[in-house]
């Protein structure tokens, strides 16, 4: 069920390189300021998300944009649940949600140390696609689909969600059989790739 939650984050031993990150969350404000009122600016302080410890000083900043209704890319995930697209992940220290619905949901994958890995995005299916190798890529890419929103575009969230979309690198079906709901998905350390391992008994 959602609740608030606030977790055991690990802290990175070494300091994690934000620069690429901050970079493209600055392109991503250009973006949103010529967008014609098509996307707004997430304001930071209007939150009091449990954020990783290397993502902070980001959030801090700019928490991210909202496109409508139905798109947002949210580095401020006030409320965390264990169900719908997240029902078969691990640790809950292992991902950071940025964005979901009822049915899908993308996160930014987190290694034992805290140090942010790939994105991916979870269907309706519990199918997981690998939409960006790291937070400043797919920051980058909603950024342009942002760029790309035609001022007069009626359906604006759902154009920058089918270029996100279409940005999927590979696909990991985690369902292969009633078997699998008895395991989870455990991320590789660069959270590039997955696997699905057996729950303890």
């Amino acid at each position: 069920m959602n609740q608030p939650v606030k977790l055991d984050w690990p802290t990175p031993t070494t300091d994690v390189d934000t620069s690429k990150m901050r970079a493209a969350l600055e392109r991503l404000a250009v973006a949103v300021a010529s967008s014609n009122g098509l996307a707004e600016p997430i304001d930071p302080e209007e939150s009091g998300a449990d954020v990783p410890p290397a993502l902070k000083d980001l959030a801090d900043e700019m928490a991210g944009a909202r496109v409508g209704e139905e798109f947002e890319l949210n580095l401020l995930a006030e409320d965390r649940t264990d169900l719908g697209p997240f029902t078969l992940l691990g640790e809950p220290t292992s991902y950071y949600p940025l964005f979901e619905t009822v049915d899908d949901a993308v996160i930014l994958t987190l290694n034992d140390e805290g140090i942010p890995g790939g994105v991916w995005w979870i269907d309706e299916e519990l199918d997981m696609h690998l939409l960006a190798t790291s937070l400043d890529e797919y920051v980058d890419t909603v950024a342009r689909a942002i760029a790309a929103l035609s001022p007069e575009a009626s359906e604006p969230a759902q154009d920058v969600w089918r270029a996100v979309a279409a940005s999927k690198r590979s696909t990991f079906t985690v369902l292969e059989s009633v078997e699998d709901l008895s395991s989870h998905v455990e991320f590789a350390p660069d959270g590039l790739s997955a696997r699905l391992v057996a729950d303890q008994a």
